[in-house]
Parts: C-alpha cells; sequence; structure tokens
C-alpha cells in the first residue's frame, strides 16, 4: 500500500516542468488511486480515487495546516485539487499549504536538504514557485465561476503575498493597474500594492495613493483604530517623496493615534515599530543630505516616536521568559 507523503509529491511537482493542472492530474493518477489513506478517518477503506469526496479531503486539508502538519495538507490540498480541478477554492487551499511551507524557513530548509532539491532561485521549481502557480490558478478560477467578493479578494491577497515573498513586484503592478483601487478591499493587498509601487519603481506617489487606502481600510474593519504598519508606510512614502512637511505632521498624527488607541505592546507591532522606524530614519538621514532638514535630531516627532518605541522595548524586556515553545 502506498502512503501518501511529501517524497511522492515532489517526485511528482519538481520532476516536470508540465503545467500545474498536468502535475496535479498525473499525482492523483499515480498516487491518489492507489493509496490508503492514513490521516485519521479520512479513508479508512477508501483506496478508489472516484469514492473520496472533496469535502472530506478539505475538512481534513485545513485541519492539518492549522497543526502545522505541512507534509499531509500539501498531499490532501493536491489530491483535492486534483479531482476538483474546477475550483477555485482547491487550488487556493493547495496555494496557501506552499506559501506556509515556504514561509517556515526551518522546514523548507530541512525538505530542500532531505529532497536534494536546489535552493531556491530563478527558474526553480521550489516552495514559493509551487504556490505562486496554484494562487495563479485560484485567482483565474475566481473570474469565471459565480464567487463570493470576499473570496474573490481571498484569492487575490494571497497571490499578491506569493508574488511579494518571491520579489515579483512587476506582477502585482500588472495585475492592479487592471483593478480599480476601489474593487480591492482587503488593507493587507492595498499595503502590498503600494509596496511595489514605492520598492520597484520609486513611485512614491502612487505607493503614497495605496497607504492611505489601506489606512483607510484598516481603520474601518477595526472601529477606526488603524493598524499603525499602515500609518508608518505614509510617513515613509511621504519622506521618500520628499514631502518633509507631511511626513513630519504624520508623525504627528502617528503619536496622538498610539496615546488615544492605546495599542497594545505585542512583540509583532513593537517588531513592525522598529523595522518601519529604521526605515524612516533612513529616508529623513536622505532627505537631511539633500537639505531638508538641517539634523535628524531636530526632527521632534521622529524622536518622540523613537522614545516611546524604546520604552515600550525596556517594558517588554522585563517581562518573565516564557517557557515552552
Amino acid at each position: 500500500m502506498t502512503t501518501v507523503t511529501l517524497d511522492t509529491l515532489l517526485e511528482t511537482f519538481s520532476g516536470s516542468d508540465a503545467p500545474i493542472e498536468e502535475r496535479i492530474a498525473e499525482f492523483v493518477d499515480s498516487v491518489v488511486s492507489q493509496a490508503s489513506w492514513t490521516y485519521g478517518e479520512l479513508a479508512r477503506g477508501k483506496t478508489d480515487k472516484r469514492n473520496i469526496k472533496y469535502e472530506e479531503l478539505d475538512a481534513a486539508g485545513k485541519a492539518a495546516l492549522s497543526e502545522s502538519r505541512y507534509e499531509e495538507a500539501v498531499a490532501l490540498f493536491s489530491a483535492g485539487a486534483g479531482i476538483n480541478p474546477n475550483s477555485a477554492d482547491a487550488y487556493h487551499n493547495l496555494g496557501v499549504a506552499w506559501l506556509k511551507v515556504a514561509e517556515d524557513k526551518l522546514f523548507e530548509e530541512k525538505l530542500l536538504e532531505q529532497h536534494a532539491l536546489s535552493a531556491p532561485g530563478p527558474g526553480s521549481k521550489t516552495f514559493l514557485n509551487f504556490a505562486r502557480d496554484a494562487l495563479v490558478i485560484a485567482y483565474n478560477r475566481s473570474k469565471t465561476v459565480p464567487i463570493s467578493d470576499g473570496d474573490r479578494q481571498k484569492y487575490l491577497g494571497s497571490l499578491f503575498e506569493a508574488y511579494n515573498l518571491l520579489g515579483d513586484y512587476d506582477s502585482i503592478l500588472l495585475e492592479a493597474v487592471r483593478l480599480k483601487a476601489e474593487e480591492i478591499d482587503a488593507p493587507e493587498t492595498l499595503h502590498l500594492i503600494g509596496l511595489a509601487y514605492g520598492y520597484a519603481r520609486e513611485d512614491w506617489k502612487n505607493a503614497e495613493k495605496y497607504f492611505i487606502l489601506a489606512k483607510n481600510r484598516s481603520a474601518a474593519e477595526n472601529d477606526g483604530k488603524p493598524d499603525p504598519v499602515y500609518l508608518l508606510r505614509l510617513v515613509e512614502a511621504y519622506a521618500e517623496s520628499g514631502q518633509n512637511a507631511n511626513a513630519s505632521l504624520q508623525l504627528q498624527i502617528l503619536n496622538a493615534e498610539l496615546d488615544r488607541l492605546q495599542y497594545d505592546s505585542t512583540e509583532m507591532k513593537l517588531l513592525s515599530y522598529s523595522v518601519a522606524l529604521s526605515v524612516i530614519q533612513s529616508a529623513l538621514e536622505e532627505g537631511m543630505a539633500h537639505g531638508s532638514y538641517t539634523s535628524l535630531q531636530e526632527n521632534t516627532e521622529f524622536n518622540a516616536l523613537k522614545r516611546r518605541i524604546d520604552k515600550e522595548l525596556e517594558k517588554d524586556s522585563r517581562k518573565p521568559a516564557r517557557r515552552g515553545i
């Protein structure tokens, strides 16, 4: 009996340059039809692929993904896409599973070493490439089948995240120009478009536009509390485009918002503050070199934010160490 593992998946996926649909079909024909599914109650006694229900594969895959059992999740979602090839949701689930593998660097490195695959690079069929291929199909399927706008937005956001991780900003912008900004609801997606304009094209005016939209959508979703990352990105866009007065004003607003909204000092938010602060510092120093600022130390709003972050980091360092994982 054959047990479906990542070994069999990688033999199929990395050993061929065929479109992902063909590779999945090959996987289903050669593996799933012979497999004795051993994941929980899913497939006891089921050896014929025609008797494996998509809903069961989908539920089992999501359970595996939520518990970081990536081999099972990818196997199950691959099978789901194979027996339900017209489903946008099936390909989206598969793409998200590959993204999770790619984002888990230790897991990815272990698998690359275990299966003698090359590290991610131009043209290599590694985990991010698998994710992108599946998510492209999901997004394209979503344009041709009845689907909720929320799901379509979800598919677009996941695809843009794959492009972002691959550094493929051109593909983000190519799709973004086909859409009206008003048609994109998710602040995370708007944020990625802004990053693409800023870092790939150095078009900070368009970056500013999308960061403002991300900030406003984020506030609308969170009872008027925008994610501070979007506020900081807006400061960066202003500073990079030489709008120093707006950058200083936005820093004032940010400091006031942090006081008013009383954001939790989670590790992730502190990290976001610190990373964004270093980016803003670089932008302001660049402006100073061109005579826009006489001294970084004279920018009181910047220094107020820096003191706030230093204080929060100091407070966070006094917390007792966490036990376990």
